[in-house]
């Protein structure tokens, strides 16, 4: 896909990352979809009744923690630059945010919810001090939403979704024929080479030209001496 593009342009229905675009605004539905949960078990329900119902808990990606707040607004920001899709700095930009946003994700699972987070150390709290030798495990249950293999689905289709773009759906939607294009910064790479050349050359000159004049001075300063 040949873009004049190594500068900031227009906008452009043509140049919009479709594939990127859908998959960044389905990363924001899906931020609100139950993203991780904890669920009293048998054993608790048991012995706690009702009162186990209170351990029930189901956070979305938003209410989750702060990386989970970050995701939601990295797949909007990754939405505009894959609609924009000006120029190869923009491609570049959207491709390091929807990374961002998958960092964001892992550590939004990593870090947890702090309400979640008390829950199980009260009932750990409870199982020590009963004595009882049972694990946390067997009263109370964590575990990721569908929520999360959504978002997780939709950020990875957004970070390959140039070459998801360029490889499928222009050719096969599209019925766009022309080759693609695998390296999203090939206009940049070249206008970089293009630009690296160029000075050698100036300097490559310029130190031609130094040469060529220090003979001419010399055999200028010899005749005045004779």
């Amino acid at each position: 896909m040949q873009y004049n593009e190594t500068g900031m342009s227009g906008f452009s229905v043509k140049r919009v990352n479709v594939v990127g675009a859908f998959a960044s605004l389905w990363a924001f539905i899906f931020a609100f979809f139950p993203f991780y949960r904890i669920e009293p078990m048998e054993v608790l329900i048991q012995q706690a009744g009702k009162q186990a119902e209170s351990y029930a808990l189901t956070k979305n990606l938003v209410s989750y923690n702060f990386f989970g707040v970050l995701c939601l607004m990295l797949s909007i920001v990754a939405f505009g630059l894959y609609i924009w899709n000006s120029s190869q700095l923009v491609r570049a930009a959207a491709i390091i945010v929807s990374v961002v946003d998958f960092i964001s994700l892992m550590l939004a699972l990593i870090v947890g919810n702090s309400n979640i987070k008390d829950i199980k150390s009260i009932i750990t709290y409870a199982v020590q001090y009963s004595g009882s030798g049972m694990k946390t495990s067997m009263f109370v249950k964590t575990s990721v939403a569908y929520g999360f293999v959504l978002e997780l689905i939709m950020v990875l289709i957004m970070i390959g979704s140039y070459w998801i773009n360029e490889m499928l759906f222009r050719p096969y939607v599209l019925g766009n024929e022309s080759e693609a294009v695998l390296n999203p910064l090939e206009g940049l790479v070249g206008t970089a080479k293009a630009s690296y050349t160029k000075q050698m050359a100036a300097h490559m000159h310029m130190k031609n030209t130094v040469s060529s004049e220090r003979p001419e001075q010399s055999s200028e300063t010899s005749d005045e001496k004779i």
